[in-house]
């Protein structure tokens, strides 16, 4: 798979074969013979113990950043992410996502790179405050930060999807939490996974019946000594901007990202006294300076040269 950062949205193969072709084969040679229908013999079909086993043998070994397994229906992705919610995981950190439209479950393993919570808590406290004021982010955002529950009933296009983002906004505005889904998601990882952030991105900006407004990826790439980190985001509108963060651009753009206040507060409208079209600055030197931190983290202990997240694909 290719680390480029640059990709195109994924596509489906348009073979007109089936995956598993259904042929005849006669019992005899006789004029009489009675043909049966045989199946060639496939894969075998991911179950909840098979992709329990294979997960606990990972966690193990501490290889892979990320698991991913294929032709997975979506009710034993169901039972997967309800197994993986009780006690028995509790303290694991793995992240779960069942796409259903590829039948594909991915795993996040506590190894894998991570600044999201980090960067967003330094912005709430130290930037965003001021202007959104210390009750309004007590009152109208406590649920926000790493997801505390998977979240799945996505529109009719998406459904039997299942995701857990990386970080989420969830405001309240008359003490009960106002939205099924949040309004600004972020999701973070390495630049091999690219194509699947891109998924992710058109499940929330798409499948959240208009909730989610902004999607921000943090992506990092490291080999040896070698860090290349961007950040992209995009909106409901179909607009995309992507930043270098690491290495720091010679002639930085000298417009920062942002969010207004009225894609963090959502359709149901902003509280009185606050101003919609607030643009609340998403700051490229506190993402560096994250990156940074997390990075010495995760490489922590590895061999020289061992890149930050390896996918392991089953």
């Amino acid at each position: 798979m290719s680390s480029s950062a640059e990709s195109t949205t994924p596509t489906t193969p348009t073979s007109t074969e089936p995956a598993n072709p259904i042929t005849t084969e006669p019992e005899d040679s006789t004029e009489d013979t009675e043909t049966r229908l045989v199946r060639p013999p496939g894969p075998p079909v991911p179950t909840v113990d098979s992709l329990i086993t294979e997960l606990a043998w990972r966690l193990v070994n501490d290889r892979y950043g990320f698991l991913i397994f294929n032709n997975v229906e979506a009710n034993v992705a169901r039972s997967l992410s309800k197994e993986l919610s009780g006690n028995e995981w509790e303290g694991r950190n793995i992240g779960f996502g069942y796409d259903a439209r590829f039948r594909q479950v991915r795993l996040r393993l506590a190894n894998q790179f991570r600044c999201a919570f980090e960067y967003m808590n330094g912005l709430w406290k130290e930037t965003w405050a001021p202007l959104l004021s210390q009750d309004s982010l007590k009152a109208h955002f406590s649920d926000s930060g790493i997801p505390r529950r998977r979240i799945d009933e996505f529109d009719e296009a998406y459904k039997h999807c299942i995701h857990e983002a990386d970080y989420c906004v969830f405001p309240r505005i008359t003490g009960l939490r106002s939205y099924h889904f949040p309004t600004f998601v972020i999701q973070e990882g390495t630049a091999e996974m690219h194509t699947y952030f891109l998924r992710d991105k058109d499940l929330w900006l798409k499948g959240t019946y208009g909730d989610t407004n902004v999607f921000m990826l943090i992506e990092v790439t490291k080999v040896e000594d070698d860090l290349i980190a961007f950040m992209e985001i995009w909106r409901k509108d179909g607009t995309n901007y992507r930043y270098m963060i690491i290495p720091r651009p010679v002639n930085p753009s000298p417009r920062q990202p942002f969010i207004t206040v009225a894609e963090l507060y959502g359709k149901k409208g902003v509280p009185d006294g606050l101003n919609p079209e607030a643009e609340l600055p998403l700051e490229l030197d506190r993402l560096r300076l994250a990156i940074l931190k997390a990075a010495r983290w995760t490489t922590k202990g590895r061999p020289k040269g061992e890149p930050v997240s390896t996918v392991k694909f089953f």
